[in-house]
């Protein structure tokens, strides 16, 4: 999972104590709306692989052990359940 494919909403708060009140401790409860948009990074691997291969004129002429990924920023459209993802990707 992606920092940028992760959101918290309708996030209320209450604590055991009232505004002011002079405690030696208290209970903060917290209750909010998690979405994430996750994916298999075996089937992004797969994806890149099969177009390595095919810009290479169809031979697998690489080590898919040796493919690296580095990920940049993500655009998460949790309405839609997408998520853009912006990937350098190096092979040997």
């Amino acid at each position: 999972m992606l920092d940028d494919a992760f959101s918290i909403s309708n996030a209320t708060y209450s604590a055991s104590n009232s505004e002011g009140e002079v405690v030696s401790s208290f209970t903060m409860t917290v209750k909010a709306t998690a979405s994430a948009i996750v994916f298999d990074e075996g089937d992004l691997r797969d994806v890149l692989s099969k177009d390595v291969t095919s810009a290479g004129g169809g031979t697998d002429q690489f080590d898919t052990k040796s493919l690296t990924l580095q990920y940049g920023k993500a655009d998460a459209d949790f309405k839609n359940g997408t998520i853009t993802i912006r990937v350098n990707a190096a092979v040997k």
